[in-house]
């Protein structure tokens, strides 16, 4: 975390990452939800559409791949939406890969894999972590 991965998930994270963006301009965003269950599931899909927009307002929109990873079967949780989402993201060239089941992330090839072999290249990956709630206290 914190070179070529980056979260937006912690306040640390989301810094790091702001960070990173002012000076991106050019390569592939994949935007990777790791697995189920994951906080907020439009948040992904938000900051796609968010990043499209920086690079769009910067001027790089067009030296920039956006890319959704997703173990979802569509872009969005809901059946409606994620064909509502789904098209508002081919109007914005963001690709949207669906059942990908994140097995690794090899750093020094910047790629992830998937437990059926599959590759995904990035230059900034922005990791959407499972959710499993805060630890329980034990009194």
């Amino acid at each position: 975390m914190g070179r070529d991965v980056h979260t937006f998930y912690s306040q640390e994270g989301a810094v790091a990452l702001h960070d990173k963006l002012k000076y991106f301009d050019r390569g592939r965003v994949v935007i990777n939800i790791a697995e189920m269950p994951f906080k907020c599931p439009v948040a992904p899909l938000e900051f796609a559409f968010m990043a499209d927009w920086h690079f769009t307002k910067n001027g790089v929109r067009d030296n920039i791949e956006i890319e959704l990873v997703t173990p979802l079967s569509a872009a969005f949780t809901k059946p409606v939406a994620a064909k509502i989402l789904g098209s508002i993201c081919q109007e914005k060239n963001i690709k949207v890969t669906p059942n990908f089941q994140v097995a690794q992330v090899d750093n020094g090839k910047k790629v992830i894999k998937s437990f059926g072999g599959d590759e995904v290249p990035y230059d900034l990956l922005v990791a959407v972590p499972p959710n499993f709630g805060a630890p329980g206290i034990i009194a």
